[in-house]
């Protein structure tokens, strides 16, 4: 454990490497495709259920809500998804050497989770090992 949350829930070792690696990933993301795609890249986005339609939706809702790595989107609306990206940092040798895990369940798992925001392609995988895994 290196720290408490400020609701006091551990955080490990393994979570402030992920997220120290989030970065690097995101800033990675934003300097190449950030100058032209602005407009078209959201990263974080926060997707809430909206109880009446069923349908997700941009969101400061934090219970039950979807909140996938990098969207890209149409023009300044990031409820029009066109491709959805989730990064993986596997920390042990074991799961990077199949950072997809097991019949590829860590795949299947982000498709099964993000599917509901609907996109162009299935939503994606991205880890140093791979690359972009759909």
């Amino acid at each position: 454990m290196v720290g408490r949350t400020p609701k006091g829930v551990d955080i490990t070792r393994a979570m402030e490497l992920g997220k120290m690696k989030h970065e690097v990933a995101f800033a990675c993301v934003e300097r190449e495709l950030g100058p032209e795609f602005a407009d078209h890249l959201t990263r974080e986005p926060r997707y809430g259920k909206n109880p009446d339609t069923g349908r997700y939706s941009l969101s400061e809702q934090w219970d039950d809500s979807l909140v996938p790595d990098i969207v890209l989107h149409l023009v300044r609306n990031a409820n029009r998804i066109q491709f959805i990206y989730d990064f993986l940092f596997p920390c042990t040798s074991k799961s990077k050497s199949n950072p997809l895990g097991v019949d590829a369940r860590n795949l299947s798992t982000k498709q099964t989770k993000y599917t509901p925001l609907g996109g162009n392609q299935k939503p994606a995988l991205v880890t140093p090992q791979l690359g972009i895994s759909r």
